[in-house]
């Protein structure tokens, strides 16, 4: 078996909880809004996370949806929520217990690379509140690209800045199709972390993890005894 040198991580749910950067970011939502209604920012900010939680990270028009539910619905009232979200710069995140540690721990005999979808300087601005940035040798936003995971290139690029081969490299984070599939369909091992929003998801058929972890703690020595 060829040693696996080489280990990308996902950002979002996978290094740390993405619910800390949610909270803050609709909270700023909430209150523009508020600001211009004259509504309660209280049960506008209530009302959010409830629409969060029915709909989803993935669902493509969340304040669309949550203006209706709450009859302030506007175009440009939801072009504004999407740019007030996109604003937001939190001064802190907290990774995962373990993170840091494991990240450190790696990089003593691995190169370490990051794989991100999403608003460019939104996941840069997460990666320096996380404090992680130095921990990894190559930062691949999938936007810069204009492309977003699964697409293979996305895994390829950061492969090709880290000097590295598919079949040196495992992946890892929690997504199903973005994380898991996008990893394996580009020649990649997919290790899935069992954290986060999608964590009840099931893998796609046909395109399941290599291997599943509960924690990132589990995973050093799951590389160091070559079980992925």
């Amino acid at each position: 078996m060829i040693p696996r040198r080489v280990v990308l991580f996902d950002l979002d749910d996978t290094l740390y909880d993405r619910r800390q950067f949610l909270s803050g970011a609709f909270a700023d939502v909430a209150a523009d809004v508020a600001r211009e209604t004259g509504r309660d920012v209280g049960p506008l900010m209530d009302s959010l996370r409830v629409s969060w939680e029915e709909r989803g990270s993935d669902a493509p028009d969340l304040f669309d949806g949550w203006l209706r539910r709450n009859g302030s619905f506007a175009r440009d009232r939801v072009l504004r929520s999407v740019r007030t979200y996109h604003a937001y710069r939190p001064a802190r995140l907290d990774p995962y217990d373990g993170a840091d540690a494991m990240l450190r721990d790696l990089q003593s005999d691995h190169l370490l690379g990051l794989v991100s979808d999403g608003n460019v300087a939104t996941q840069r601005a997460k990666l320096e509140a996380l404090g992680l940035a130095h921990r990894f040798q190559a930062v691949v936003f999938s936007a810069e690209l204009q492309r977003s995971k699964p697409d293979p290139e996305v895994f390829r690029v950061a492969l090709e800045r880290l000097g590295a081969s598919p079949d040196e490299a495992v992946h890892v984070g929690d997504h199903p199709l973005r994380d898991v599939a996008g990893a394996r369909r580009a020649g990649l091992l997919a290790v899935r972390v069992m954290t986060g929003e999608f964590r009840d998801r099931a893998d796609l058929e046909g395109e399941p993890a290599h291997q599943r972890i509960d924690r990132l703690a589990d995973l050093v020595p799951l590389l160091r005894r070559g079980s992925v």
